[in-house]
């Protein structure tokens, strides 16, 4: 009730405001007619003085009084007409209160007639303590976890590669790609260049730059292609480099080569491709006459890269990871979506006849949620729990799936499955920020502010005091009050 009489209030002012000019009474021509006759006899005075001061002569004195008189006697006419006449004066001035009925009218029926059918009206209102974190507390959560885990890594585990890697993943979803490349850069010297690692080091420098591919990456491109030769990522964006440098030639063979000894279920096929068309058209071939064909179907090979918890793709070759999935946004929709579907659908058929594959369930988990089915994204990170139940990484992903997947037209209260998962990971870590943050907004929707202040106190503690995030925390405190 609150909103609708501060709606018909803020309307009526904004009514009231536009309507003030057109309700005012018409000025009749009698009025303006005065005003000339003023200015016109304010003329010949200045004629008069102009004159005495020998500025014009008395030729130019008497043709300048001629014309203002001219001017004056007809002004005074019209005053005189209007005077006599006013109903041509009533008429704008009924007018405007026929158009001033009709805005009072049409504007806030036609507001209200779009309010109802674009807004919505039933949804009740919530407190704001109580409210749904949204879109920018998601992003601040994720960010305070990075932030944690390189502040952890740094600090207790400099030489957990796997860390390292997990992070840069964290990173780039976050599309911070300047702090993606340093993670993966910490990963590739603790391997002392891994090529996979090379290689997602260098995308990771070419998202840093918009997908030109700088010197910086083509180094680390290079020497991922000298410690693996099939390299297929490597191989792309050396492509990419050649098509960047006007040497279309080199890169089309670069594509071919890259398409000859690739699987053809690999889902960089299509992307390939694609490039492969569009740079034989610049050159003026036949797309079809220079387009190889790929390798037949491959088995996956056993085991994957050690430490990094990513498995290899069909072939032993690194298939596509959600950071390479990132880096296709430039590329033709079309294929970009064949590319991922073609990993998920792979994925997911796999996992049903090895459904023990840890790193298998985690990566199908990942996939589905840069697809955007965060509920089945849930449903394998579920699987991924279940396997692995103490590990905090597994646990903080399906509940990020979890809400993802919730109903934004059902009222934001948390779900007791993903209170749950953050229960089990606040036993796991009872510093974990995650967890003290979404139980501390339970506990508001529970009406326990004492707890929710408990949870948030020791959250605060933990965050820089310079941080965005701890001015968060603050605000959410001082809202609880004494």
């Amino acid at each position: 009730m609150l909103f609708w009489i501060l709606a018909a209030l803020l309307t009526a002012a904004a009514v009231a405001v536009v309507l003030r000019p057109l309700m005012m009474p018409a000025r009749d021509a009698a009025r303006r007619a005065d005003y000339d006759l003023a200015v016109y006899k304010d003329q010949l005075a200045e004629v008069d003085r102009d004159l005495a001061r020998g500025t014009i002569t008395q030729a130019e004195a008497e043709a300048a009084r001629t014309e203002i008189a001219r001017r004056l006697l007809a002004a005074d006419r019209g005053g005189e007409g209007d005077a006599s006449s006013p109903a041509p004066a009533a008429a704008p001035g009924r007018a405007a209160r026929v158009l001033a009925v009709v805005l009072t009218l049409a504007v806030p029926v036609a507001a209200l007639t779009f309010y109802l059918a674009e807004g919505s009206p039933g949804v009740p209102g919530q407190p704001f303590a109580q409210r749904d974190p949204g879109e920018r507390q998601q992003l601040i959560r994720a960010e305070m976890d990075a932030g944690a885990l390189q502040r952890e890594l740094e600090a207790e585990r400099p030489e957990d590669v796997g860390g390292w890697v997990d992070l840069a993943g964290r990173w780039a979803d976050l599309g911070r790609w300047a702090e993606a490349a340093e993670a993966y850069g910490r990963a590739v010297g603790l391997t002392e260049g891994d090529p996979r690692l090379l290689s997602a080091y260098g995308e990771a420098l070419v998202n840093i730059d918009d997908g030109t591919v700088t010197g910086q990456a083509i180094e680390a491109f290079e020497r991922a292609l000298a410690a693996d030769p099939t390299d297929p990522r490597a191989q792309y964006y050396m492509a990419v480099a050649a098509a960047q440098a006007g040497q279309d030639e080199l890169a089309l063979d670069r594509f071919r080569a890259l398409m000859g000894h690739s699987p053809a279920d690999a889902p960089w096929v299509p992307i390939v491709r694609d490039r492969i068309t569009a740079t034989a058209n610049r050159l003026g071939l036949d797309p079809e006459e220079v387009m190889p064909e790929p390798q037949p179907p491959a088995p996956e090979a056993a085991g994957g890269l050690a430490g990094t918890g990513r498995p290899p793709a069909a072939g032993g070759l690194p298939g596509p990871t959600e950071e390479q999935m990132s880096a296709a946004q430039d590329m033709d929709p079309e294929a970009q979506q064949e590319m991922i579907r073609g990993m998920v659908e792979g994925l997911a058929a796999r996992l049903e006849d090895d459904p023990d594959d840890l790193d298998g369930w985690q990566r199908l988990g990942r996939s589905y949620a840069v697809l955007g089915e965060p509920a089945k994204a849930a449903e394998a990170f579920e699987q991924a729990a279940e396997l692995a139940p103490e590990d905090p990484a597994i646990l903080a992903a399906w509940a990020d799936a979890l809400l993802a997947a919730r109903d934004p037209d059902e009222p934001a209260v948390l779900s007791d499955t993903f209170v749950e998962v953050m229960e089990r990971l606040y036993a796991l870590d009872p510093d974990s920020l995650r967890a003290l943050w979404f139980l501390g907004v339970r506990a508001m929707q529970d009406n326990d502010p004492a707890a929710a202040r408990d949870y948030w106190e020791r959250l605060l503690a933990q965050l820089p005091e310079d941080s965005q995030e701890h001015t968060l925390i603050e605000e959410r405190l001082q809202a609880l009050g004494e």
